[in-house]
């Protein structure tokens, strides 16, 4: 019985995730000096009240405040969504509220690609311990300051983007200063992922108020009185920005698009083998579409994406880039030339991107790249990399 609930408790211990298990943890705990396995029974069957009774109460109060203010039809709502969303709680142990947020009662198919999103940190801890990262928390939240990891990329020669300087939100006054300095400057959260409160903040002393925000996802802000309250909104936020001079495109990189925006790349880079040399897992080129667009009343911008096909070396090789995403969106393929300058330019990327992951002591990392006139330079490194984009190619 013994070695029962030892086995009990060491998969219990290894299964994060799956759904609450602190009561159960502790139970078996108790069980392992208990020798009546009908005190087992009783008690391991108790231990579930809680987070069954827990879970349905949540799920009941969630949908009828969601009929009540008409998010989705009720009639819509069949058992077969119920029995999705019983999985989506109960098993995997994640709250109603986010089933219909992103809209998975309408398309069962996300729901898997939403798990494997929320499983993401375990997935790279557990590779980072397989392969004997063990110092990978530290690097970890290395990464994740964008800061520190460009002086980090910066000291040890690695083509980067100039580290810029970091804006301290507690201070609202002066962090609306610091922000609106007289120049143009593009400004993220320095500890923050996707496109979340990043804009640009555009300086022409000729215009009456002489400072517009563009940001990644919005419409543009020019007056003087909207400026102010989106910044403020920005800062409330955040406890720290980073102020960084706006990348302008290299002029044979700025050929594939008519957009402003800057046109980026994502490479994934893993150590494997004896000696752990990093090398190119996967690569694709992100080209701004000229215009943004509105979904469901809010403006995003959106990107056409080309996955480069590349050789042994980790090189590119192919003369044409296709987009499938394209076709995916009723558009049609879209294909692009590679020019002998482009294709050395993004060469030069994935060699950076290879230098930089010989002095990061992870088993694997996400690099963005940026093309400026002086060639290719690492914007920042992710730990916590999807895997949707490998996967759909």
């Amino acid at each position: 019985m013994s070695i029962i609930l030892n086995k009990i408790k060491r998969a219990l211990s290894l299964s994060k995730g799956s759904f609450s298990i602190f009561n159960i943890f502790q139970l078996s705990q108790y069980l392992s000096t208990t020798p009546s396995i009908k005190q087992v029974i009783i008690q391991f069957i108790a231990a579930f009240k809680w987070p069954l009774y827990s879970c349905w109460e949540n799920i009941v109060h969630t949908l009828k405040f969601k009929i009540k203010k008409k998010d989705f039809k009720e009639e819509h709502f069949t058992f077969k969504s119920y029995l999705y969303l019983l999985y989506f709680c109960l098993i995997r142990n994640h709250s109603p509220h986010y089933f219909f947020k992103f809209k998975l009662h309408e398309d069962y198919t996300q729901i898997n690609s939403f798990l494997c999103d929320d499983m993401l940190p375990t997935l790279h801890d557990l590779l980072n311990n397989k392969y004997g990262f063990k110092d990978y928390k530290k690097v970890r939240k290395l990464l994740g300051d964008k800061y520190q990891f460009s002086k980090f990329s910066q000291e040890r020669n690695i083509p980067t983007v100039e580290p810029g300087a970091l804006i301290d939100c507690c201070d609202g006054a002066l962090a609306m200063e610091g922000i609106l300095c007289g120049k143009t400057l593009f400004c993220k959260p320095n500890q923050a992922s996707q496109s979340q409160d990043a804009f640009l903040v555009k300086y022409d002393d000729q215009r009456d108020y002489p400072y517009a925000i563009h940001p990644i996802d919005g419409s543009s802000i020019t007056a003087a009185s909207e400026v102010k309250i989106f910044l403020s909104k920005v800062i409330r936020n955040n406890k720290m920005l980073l102020l960084q001079t706006f990348i302008q495109n290299h002029p044979e990189v700025q050929k594939l698009t008519k957009s402003n925006e800057a046109i980026t790349a994502r490479v994934i880079t893993i150590k494997e083998g004896e000696n752990l040399n990093p090398y190119v897992l996967y690569a694709q080129l992100e080209v701004p579409l000229k215009d943004k667009q509105e979904v469901e009343g809010q403006i995003h911008q959106y990107y056409d994406l080309y996955p480069l096909e590349l050789n042994r070396l980790g090189s590119v090789v192919d003369k044409h880039m296709f987009s499938p995403y394209v076709k995916n969106k009723g558009r049609g393929f879209k294909e692009l030339d590679i020019s002998n300058e482009l294709k050395t330019l993004l060469n030069d990327g994935l060699n950076a991107c290879l230098q930089a992951h010989q002095v990061i002591d992870l088993y694997s990392v996400g690099f963005d790249l940026v093309f400026n006139s002086d060639g290719p330079l690492i914007l920042e490194g992710n730990y916590n990399w999807s895997l949707d984009m490998v996967l759909e190619n």
